[in-house]
């Protein structure tokens, strides 16, 4: 059997990473504003199991057992395999199909992921499973998000519709990013998010209809992420970069720049590599 969601953090690194700069880059003393969040995770239950690799471990207050059918767990049920451990006020698990249909006060936990939701359904074989109403935080970021529904295929591929995402402390939301949708291509190591709109303290300072990015350290053409921050010359600063991998050994990046006291500038870098020179140039 597999379990699911070990590929969510790919949100953290593919849609933002919150990139710094130089003070000689923007003209000042820059301070960048990534106000990361008390995680606030609950403790794992405590599995009273000695467990094999891979071994599927269930337990509730209340089961009323089925063999070959629909067993129903109700109370603090649990579902545990290795590293990934789930928790809801019922879990109805059909054997023949190696489903389970999960209601009420869902928590999920992984070494990545902590996670949310109001109800969700699991293809267990086939590491597939659908959240309504999700809540989830990634660990090494210290970030969070939110999502009307998340529909998760194990190594495959991650749809998010209704996303926001933040570093932020839920009382002290300084920026967020929201999307209609996004779908990350784990295979491919691609992302794509529609209807793209980055808010400072709640106020929509970019949109994009379209945005596609890489979900790893691969040279690919997309945008990079957002940056923002103060400078003591131009006040409060958001940039959007934009990477431009133009061949193997040639690269470039266009960065458009909102500032409070200056207007919009724009910045940028070319950069090449040939068996006999190197160099780049800024502007």
């Amino acid at each position: 059997m597999k379990f699911v969601l070990n590929t969510l953090a790919t949100l953290c690194g593919g849609i933002l990473l919150l990139s710094g700069a130089s003070a000689a880059e923007l003209g000042g003393d820059y301070t960048t504003r990534l106000c990361p969040t008390s995680l606030n995770i609950p403790d794992r239950p405590y599995v009273d199991a000695e467990l094999e690799s891979g071994d599927l471990h269930m337990t509730a207050d209340e089961a009323d057992l089925v063999e070959n059918g629909i067993s129903t767990l109700t109370g603090n049920a649990e579902i545990t395999r290795d590293s990934q451990q789930i928790t809801a006020d019922v879990i109805k698990y059909d054997q023949t199909n190696d489903t389970a249909d999960l209601d009420g006060n869902i928590n999920y936990w992984d070494e990545a992921v902590f996670l949310k939701s109001d109800q969700a359904n699991m293809l267990l074989n086939d590491g597939i499973a659908d959240f309504t109403e999700a809540d989830f935080i990634i660990k090494d970021s210290r970030a969070r998000g939110t999502a009307s529904k998340m529909t998760l295929d194990i190594g495959t591929r991650s749809d998010l519709e209704d996303v926001n995402y933040t570093t932020c402390d839920p009382n002290d939301e300084f920026w967020k990013l929201s999307a209609s949708k996004i779908s990350l291509d784990h295979e491919n190591n691609w992302g794509t998010a529609k209807h793209v709109v980055l808010k400072i303290k709640n106020v929509p300072i970019f949109y994009s209809p379209y945005m596609s990015f890489p979900l790893n350290k691969e040279r690919k053409s997309g945008f990079l992420a957002p940056g923002f921050g103060n400078t003591n010359l131009h006040g409060f600063e958001a940039r959007l970069p934009y990477y431009w991998n133009i061949s193997p050994n040639m690269d470039a990046t266009f960065t458009p720049r909102l500032l409070t006291n200056s207007g919009v500038m724009a910045m940028g870098e070319y950069r090449y590599l040939f068996s006999k020179a190197k160099g780049e140039v800024s502007f």
